[in-house]
């Protein structure tokens, strides 16, 4: 249906996020890498979503082992979204946290989130949970130490 969407409009941004979510639950990472890369000209005039499709991007990468992309683009497609949309602090959260699990350094990537989380939580009236995951954000990268662990976060 996805792939019947993107013949009919190129630009469906849906269509393509369809297609990239069976290509991640079938395990087809390299494919589902190729698809969305030859599509991202016709997305880039895309809103906020070509960022949660550059995210599926990312985890394709991650599934492929291959880290440096993944954060390149979380830097230069994933982050610039951040602020125009509570889900994109997901995108990022996640992002980083899948990295991180994976034993890639993200910097000072997390305290950069938590400071938005941290404003936008005081001027957004965001969802009641989406307030509450702020804060637990904001908590996780006053945590971040070289030796620290999710555990402390999952315990809170």
């Amino acid at each position: 249906m996805g792939r019947w969407a993107i013949e009919l409009q190129p630009d469906d941004a849906w269509g393509a996020h369809a297609v990239a979510h069976v290509f991640e639950t079938r395990d087809r990472a390299a494919e589902g890498l190729a698809f969305l890369d030859a599509l991202e000209p016709q997305l880039a005039h895309c809103n906020n979503f070509a960022g949660h499709l550059a995210w599926h991007r990312s985890l394709f990468h991650l599934q492929l082992g291959e880290h440096d992309a993944a954060l390149a683009l979380h830097d230069t497609k994933v982050a610039p979204h951040l602020g125009r949309d509570y889900r994109d602090l997901c995108n990022a959260s996640s992002l980083l946290w899948r990295l991180e699990n994976d034993g890639v350094s993200v910097g000072s990537r997390w305290q950069a989130l938590a400071e938005l989380a941290r404003r936008a939580s005081a001027t957004t009236r965001w969802p009641s949970p989406m307030r509450t995951t702020c804060c637990r954000w904001r908590r996780l990268a006053s945590w971040r130490t070289p030796r620290s662990s999710h555990a402390r976060c999952a315990r809170e």
